[in-house]
């Protein structure tokens, strides 16, 4: 046979195609303060024909420098490790931001009773993440009532406001000081009188005024009275007091007697 040429010496091999490139973009979610760190998948720009994310022999991982506990603000994300002979990868990183949680405080409901101080107005919280307080706020809200202790009977609003945490937006909600009447003694006072004389002025007595109130303060006070007259027989007839009226007291009456003695 003929020799062959070895300058004509061809090959069957097919050139291999160029890597195609992949931008591999990593994801920019939001968490709030305090949430579990959503799942990092990152997104692709670039795939030939029917290839996906699947058609990767090794894909890439995403991950970021955020926890559960990180501070409010914005964080790295990154996606590395993807491999596959058809691609060369570009990577792209992406941020996670982390916003602040919201934070329930609520002012306290309480009950006084009129004439007493204003007990403390310590807010309740609905809302911290993981172990956190009060004291995790830069700036603790401070509760106030324009009730004071001479306010009447009635309610008042208890608003709280003035707090600050870099993690928290807070959110108020109002409360109420009920203001409940006081006691009020109204006794009839004891007498004696001799037989046939005239029963003197049958003045009740006080016990319970507060915040500087007297008899002036009630809206209407307490009359006495007894069944016994000049012409009684001697014995023991019982005073009674009654008819006293004001919103800011709870009233009660103690019995008294007149005693007609003999001449």
């Amino acid at each position: 046979g003929k020799p062959c040429d070895a300058g004509s010496v061809q090959t069957n091999r097919t050139p291999r195609a160029p890597a195609t490139q992949l931008t591999v973009t990593a994801p920019s979610p939001v968490m709030v303060y305090g949430a579990v760190v959503p799942g990092l998948s990152a997104s692709y720009t670039g795939f030939v024909g029917t290839d996906t994310a699947g058609s990767l022999p090794t894909p890439p991982t995403c991950t970021t420098t955020a926890t559960s506990s990180s501070t409010v603000g914005t964080y790295p994300v990154t996606c590395s490790g993807a491999a596959d002979s058809s691609y060369i990868f570009d990577y792209v990183p992406g941020t996670l931001t982390v916003r602040k949680a919201s934070l329930k405080v609520a002012a306290p409901t309480l009950t006084m009773t009129y004439g007493t101080p204003v007990p403390s107005l310590t807010p309740t919280y609905v809302g911290f993440a993981g172990g956190d307080s009060q004291a995790s706020l830069t700036t603790a809200p401070s509760c106030s009532t324009a009730a004071t202790s001479d306010s009447p009977v009635g309610s008042y609003a208890v608003t709280c406001s003035g707090g600050w945490g870099a993690n928290y937006s807070l959110n108020y909600v109002t409360g109420t000081l009920t203001v409940s009447p006081a006691n009020l003694t109204v006794s009839a006072e004891s007498y004696t009188i001799v037989y046939g004389s005239t029963a003197p002025p049958l003045a009740p007595q006080y016990s319970g005024f507060v915040a500087g109130d007297g008899i002036s303060s009630l809206s209407v006070p307490a009359g006495c009275t007894t069944a016994a007259t000049a012409s009684s027989a001697a014995g023991s007839y019982p005073v009674l007091c009654a008819g006293a009226v004001d919103s800011n007291y709870t009233i009660s009456y103690v019995t008294g007697s007149l005693r007609i003695g003999g001449t």
